[in-house]
């Protein structure tokens, strides 16, 4: 699964074993005798980080870390988390449209009234955003992606706004 998972080549990518579990198998007991060790079952958990994606860039990373995860071995996917981790461009670009937006409103104002905007006197505003977008699984088996289709996953949408207060100066 690991080596697999790094061929995908993202660059920005840290891979973590979180845990390892060993359990023995044991023979079937039969009558009085006593049932013995025939063997262990391992398992782990890793934790695989892809950073610096844009929105558009996290489903289809999910997509194909689970795809790659799944058809290498894998066998369950728990909490699977896709997320943006950096909304700060996200957050500058709403600023912007927000003060674009306050502009032309000043331009139908003031042309409205016989006079032009000539300048700022003042700005003030901050973006606000619901939680960036994520999706969670709880247990995606094996089985769920047999079919040959790419396993789904798709992040719920964010919300990004920015609220400006400007006073501009007329003439």
């Amino acid at each position: 699964v690991i080596s697999a998972v790094k061929a995908l080549g993202y660059k920005n990518m840290t891979l973590s074993t979180q845990a390892i579990r060993v359990y023995p198998e044991y023979s079937q007991r039969r009558g009085d005798e006593l049932s013995k060790v025939i063997g262990y079952q391992a398992s782990n958990d890793l934790e695989i980080t892809v950073s610096n994606l844009g929105m558009q860039q996290v489903n289809e990373a999910g997509s194909k870390l689970v795809d790659t995860a799944l058809n290498n071995g894998a066998t369950n996917l728990n909490n699977f988390q896709a997320f943006v981790y950096n909304m700060d461009p996200y957050k500058k670009e709403a600023l912007a449209e927000a003060i674009r937006d306050a502009r032309q409103n000043a331009d139908i104002m003031a042309a409205a009234a016989g006079v032009r905007v000539v300048g700022v006197q003042a700005i003030s505003g901050s973006p606000s955003f619901s939680a960036p977008p994520v999706f969670y699984a709880r247990a995606m088996k094996a089985d769920m992606v047999s079919s040959g289709e790419s396993a789904p996953v798709e992040t719920k949408a964010s919300k990004i706004t920015s609220q400006v207060s400007v006073t501009f100066i007329f003439e």
